[in-house]
């Protein structure tokens, strides 16, 4: 019995349709169906009653329900509290660029990138290319998105 196979069965029962489990969870209805045979075949009896329609627990599913939303919701906490631990102690990450820059051409993909992957660690300054050389000398911020122009390279000369 697996995590995922539990987790499938709740949400099939949630939604008391494969179809529905299998698109709110971002997967096909053959691998959701695979995923209860499995479940089904490891507990040893029959979980769900299917139906053109509809699905029914059986007396053992009922039971196995009970624990298995007790079960799945614990595993969510338990992985939020274990990523809470993995942000808590990453570095921040200070990425410099113009606002023009940002607007036209990252503003997506950055905030994409700080919902998938860096959550608050990613800091982003908007400010004039000037500011930003400034602020890579100075330890201010870690990267810049930049012109390049020959007078840049002036400032790390120094």
């Amino acid at each position: 019995m697996t995590i995922l196979e539990l987790r499938y069965f709740v949400e099939v029962v949630r939604q008391k349709n494969f179809t529905k489990a299998a698109e709110i969870l971002f997967v096909t209805e053959p691998t959701i169906s695979y995923h209860i045979k499995k479940l089904e075949e490891n507990v040893g009896v029959t979980l769900i009653k299917r139906t053109t329609k509809y699905v029914m627990l059986t007396p053992e599913g009922e039971l196995l329900y009970k624990q298995a939303c007790i079960i799945v919701d614990a595993y969510d906490a338990l992985e939020q509290l274990a990523e809470s631990f993995s942000k808590r102690g990453a570095c921040p990450i200070r990425l410099g660029m113009t606002p023009i820059v940002y607007e036209y051409y990252l503003k997506k993909e950055l905030e994409q990138c700080r919902i998938n992957h860096f959550g608050d660690t990613l800091k982003i300054f908007l400010e004039d290319e000037d500011c930003l050389l400034k602020g890579l000398q100075s330890k201010r911020i870690d990267f810049a998105i930049i012109k390049i122009y020959d007078f840049a390279m002036d400032y790390f000369d120094r």
